[in-house]
């Protein structure tokens, strides 16, 4: 058998750029062949807030949609904060592209250019439409749900959105004020984990009564408002109802409860399948460990495998899959940690050098080609073929320092490489 290095070169397709600048796509025409006539393309990233993938996520997007139909492009981030975005987008609401992807992107992901240059060119463009598929205010559930559904309700259910308005809503006052910080959601957790069971009881009841309201009458919100106002709502109830999921998950880990990240992942899947209602082809753009098709397993934090996004969108969809990861031989990163005596959910930001991936993994496999960016597809290869075998020999992909194990071949159909990374382009500057 050939070296790896020499193996990995010839099947690794040279990328031209990441930056999304040009109409020049020729250097992708392999991506087209790869996803073939899949619905529903993944797009991973192996960290977070790291500049090429950011940038890779806009060019790839643009690629898709000028060549192969793609409609929406769907991130790993608050579907109710997201519906700000799209407003956006239409023209609807004021402000500059910065300030909408603060607002409307969770996660702090909207605080770079990157995301403000990929919101503006939505716009210009105005050809794509922009979802959120995650639980609400950063993974701390919070009432932004909540206070979509009234919107909404005010113009199709009015007496029953002052019910809410009296009812639901005040429930949410244990939220801390402070919301700007980049770990906002943990005194937000810690928060809602020190109220007492009753009121935690309370909140979920009130979600689930407006949940079932939603599901018995969206066809005659349709009827007054429209099939997009009804599709709206019934998407917003999921993410309320799934988002209470994932805080009382936290509460019933201990007794025998479901991994509350996996309700997360859940609702994700869900959001896509209801994309497909309305659009004819969506990038997904999540971490990898979201998109893989094999179930989560990170030790020492994961050390119970739970089904990911990919893992339901795999079983429901088939072959009208397909999830691409991202890799990276080594470079440079943006990480925060919290000071002693800082505000509650602020970290300082700092950047990092991240070294050479473990051994075993897809990273260092292709890292060993040397090659600067490149894109490699396996879907359909025969088990014999040479890269096969050494992706057979690999049994994780890298998260930042971390390991998420799994079998990248079975896990992935493809993964783009970069080899040197570089921290996003973050408009955050001192404690965040």
């Amino acid at each position: 058998m050939e070296p790896p290095s020499r193996v990995v070169g010839a099947a690794l397709h040279p990328v031209r750029t990441v930056e999304p600048d040009g109409d020049d796509f020729a250097d992708l025409a392999p991506l087209g062949e790869l996803i073939g006539g899949a619905r529903v393309v993944a797009l991973g990233e192996s960290m977070h807030r790291v500049h090429e993938f950011l940038a890779l996520r806009h060019r790839v997007f643009r690629y898709l949609s000028l060549h192969h139909g793609f409609t929406a492009l769907a991130l790993e981030s608050g579907f109710a904060e997201g519906l700000l975005v799209q407003r956006w987008i239409d023209g609807d609401d004021e402000g500059s592209a910065a300030e909408v992807a603060r607002a409307g992107m969770t996660y702090h992901f909207g605080d770079c250019e990157e995301s403000e240059a990929l919101l503006d060119a939505m716009r210009t463009d105005g050809a794509a439409r922009y979802y959120g598929l995650d639980v609400g205010a950063s993974g701390a559930g919070g009432a932004r749900p909540i206070l979509e559904i009234v919107r909404l309700l005010d113009r199709v259910d009015p007496g029953y959105a002052a019910v809410v308005r009296t009812g639901v809503l005040p429930l949410f006052d244990y939220l801390p004020d402070d919301d700007g910080g980049i770990a906002w959601a943990a005194p937000a957790l810690h928060a809602y984990l020190a109220l007492p069971g009753d009121r935690r009881d309370a909140i979920t009841a009130g979600i689930a009564r407006l949940a079932s309201r939603i599901d018995a009458l969206w066809p005659q919100y349709a009827e007054t408002a429209g099939a997009e106002a009804a599709w709206t709502l019934r998407r917003l109830a999921d993410t309320a109802r799934l988002g209470d999921g994932f805080l009382t998950a936290m509460i019933e880990r201990s007794a025998g409860g479901i991994t509350p990240s996996s309700t997360r992942d859940a609702l994700m899947a869900r959001s896509v399948e209801a994309l497909l209602e309305r659009e004819e082809r969506i990038l997904v753009v999540a971490a990898n460990g979201h998109i893989q098709r094999s179930p989560m397993l990170a030790p020492p934090f994961v050390t119970e495998p739970y089904p990911t996004l990919g893992t339901h969108l795999a079983a429901s969809l088939g072959d009208g899959y397909v999830p691409i990861a991202t890799t990276f031989g080594s470079g440079e990163v943006w990480l925060h940690r919290p000071r002693p005596d800082g505000r509650p959910g602020h970290s300082v930001p700092f950047t990092d050098w991240l070294d050479a991936a473990t051994p075993d993994s897809l990273d260092a496999l292709l890292a060993a080609a040397g090659v600067p960016l490149g894109l490699v597809g396996w879907r359909g290869l025969d088990d014999d073929a040479p890269l096969s075998r050494l992706l057979d020999r690999t049994r994780s992909t890298m998260n930042g320092d971390g390991e998420i194990r799994s079998t990248p071949r079975t896990a992935f159909d493809g993964a783009i490489h970069v080899d040197r990374i570089s921290p996003w382009r973050t408009v955050l500057t001192d404690e965040g």
